[in-house]
């Protein structure tokens, strides 16, 4: 047997959906409690994006003072639909103030239930961003106005940044070379193979929700979770809107026992 043991690696965003050969991508316990960015089945409002529209312009009310002050700007507010399709965690990301922000958050979370989003055949719970304009030009009523049409509601629950190590990807590339230790049990009797784990980089660039998606044994599982758990810095994932998102990633190590230089 080489004594000069060597990894390769693929990264898969779970954007991208792609089936990896050998792994089992079912939810575990902690992932069935855990907000999804990106689902199978993205959460639909009562009567579809044309009532969710409906339901705004006729609970929506333009702030007094705002009219007034000549308020006018697009405010994001960020919810989550639960998996019994409440409306919940509502936070306005990006506000104008002059009580707009409050007004459009408060008619979001107190919108009729959604359905729920899936998952790999699960419903789960789903973070999803609105943008919503307030606009005193064009608008007979000096309502507001929803600032998204229905072809564009997906843009608004999709990834568009995809996260990456402070000091850029090749960084990953050193630090498992640097830091991999091929597991004892796994040495003593041969066992190569590919390993893979799925965990979330937060808003805050936090690695967190690590989750084994094999059943190599032998230790590498865990020796893999270690790595994700002491990976360096990185920057968050972003949606369309340029807010910074949780996003979940998937990292397949292959354990190899011959010497080779390491690839992508």
């Amino acid at each position: 047997m080489n004594s000069n043991i060597f990894i390769t690696f693929i990264f898969s965003y779970i954007l991208l959906f792609s089936s990896l050969p050998g792994i089992t991508q079912k939810l575990s316990e902690d992932q069935k409690n855990q907000v999804f960015i990106i689902v199978d089945e993205k959460p639909v409002p009562a009567g579809g994006m044309e009532g969710w529209a409906n339901y705004l312009q006729n609970n929506m009310e333009y702030p007094e003072n705002a009219k007034r002050l000549g308020i006018v700007g697009r405010i994001y507010v960020q919810f989550v639909v639960d998996k019994e399709g409440d409306i919940t965690e509502v936070k306005v990301l990006k506000g104008i103030g002059a009580a707009c922000d409050s007004v459009a958050a408060k008619v979001v979370r107190n919108a009729p239930n959604w359905k729920p989003g899936k998952h790999e055949g699960k419903v789960v719970k789903v973070r999803m961003v609105l943008p919503i304009v307030f606009s005193l030009h064009g608008v007979p009523d000096k309502k507001v106005y929803i600032g998204i049409k229905p072809a564009d509601w997906e843009k608004f629950t999709v990834l568009h940044k995809k996260p990456i190590l402070k000091k850029g990807m090749p960084q990953l590339t050193t630090y498992l070379n640097e830091n991999f230790n091929y597991p004892e049990a796994a040495l003593k009797d041969s066992i190569q193979g590919a390993v893979s784990v799925r965990f979330t980089v937060s808003e805050e660039g936090k690695v967190s929700h690590i989750t084994p998606l094999t059943e190599k044994g032998y230790g590498c599982e865990e020796e893999l979770v270690r790595l994700v758990e002491n990976m360096p810095e990185w920057k968050p994932g972003k949606d369309y809107s340029g807010y910074k998102i949780d996003t979940d990633l998937i990292l397949t190590v292959y354990f190899r026992l011959e010497e080779q230089d390491l690839t992508l």
